[in-house]
């Protein structure tokens, strides 16, 4: 009886352990690093990952120019366990004109969207798998608009694209929608403009920004409604009682405990 509890009491504790700590926590699978690395690249400053499909950041690059900047593309193998490098995206204008190329990325399909930051102005590139050859990952939009710091935050979800511009308007912020097929077959056109309802001066509304489906999430990370820089997050969607383009502020996020500086 001895024997059986402790039996018992082993396959408890192990099944405890297992709920404290999930097998998929447990296991690396791959560590990436980009094929020609090398000091002061900041490779991973910025990553986003889409079915067997991975963009790496690196801001600081030097490949097309001192802090040109550079984004980095890897493909997870059939077999699920490794993940290779087959495309290092670089700036198609170089330094001085194009800096921090590969501070913000996304990636949705065989779509990819990379952001650069400057403090006139900024930019976001769109490439594409197969553009201009298997795997190629060509330029197909280069997407400005007002606002400095454009670029800062980028995020992608099939056809649309959000960017985000902390800077704009005495930094209260914007974040621009843009749509595949937008003025054009294959152009990416600017669908919207979004800004918070209470935009106040320094709030840096679209610090951060992400989209999925129809539904746009922008931070606003030194928002004060709850304190100096504590920091809130808008959720838009299309608003139906407007005709197309109008995507409405549904909701204004902020923490359960808000604090100031909680950013």
């Amino acid at each position: 009886m001895k024997a059986i509890t402790s039996i018992f009491a082993l396959v408890a504790g192990l099944a405890l352990g297992a709920a404290a700590q999930p097998a998929w926590a447990q296991w690396q699978v791959a560590k990436l690093v980009a094929s020609d690395a090398a000091a002061g690249d900041d490779f991973g400053i910025s990553v986003s990952i889409d079915g067997d499909f991975a963009i790496v950041g690196a801001w600081m690059d030097d490949d097309a120019g001192p802090n040109a900047g550079a984004a980095y593309i890897f493909q997870r193998d059939p077999g699920g366990t490794v993940w290779n490098e087959i495309r290092e995206l670089t700036p198609p204008v170089p330094p001085p004109v194009v800096l921090y190329f590969g501070y913000s990325v996304s990636i949705s399909g065989d779509t990819a969207i990379v952001g650069r930051y400057g403090t006139d102005a900024g930019s976001a590139y769109i490439h594409e798998r197969n553009q201009g050859g298997e795997n190629n990952w060509g330029l197909v939009a280069t997407l400005t608009a007002a606002g400095p710091y454009f670029g800062h935050s980028v995020s992608l979800s099939g056809d649309l694209a959000l960017v985000g511009a902390h800077g704009y308007n005495n930094n209260s912020g914007a974040a621009y929608i843009f749509g595949r097929h937008e003025g054009g077959e294959n152009h990416w056109g600017l669908v919207t403009t979004l800004t918070a309802l209470d935009a106040a001066s320094w709030d840096e509304f679209g610090f951060s920004v992400a989209i999925s489906g129809d539904t746009a999430l922008v931070g606003a990370w030194l928002d004060d409604d709850a304190g100096g820089n504590s920091g809130a997050a808008y959720i838009f969607q299309p608003d139906p009682d407007f005709p197309p383009p109008f995507w409405g502020q549904v909701a204004k996020l902020v923490a359960d405990d808000p604090a100031a500086d909680d950013r």
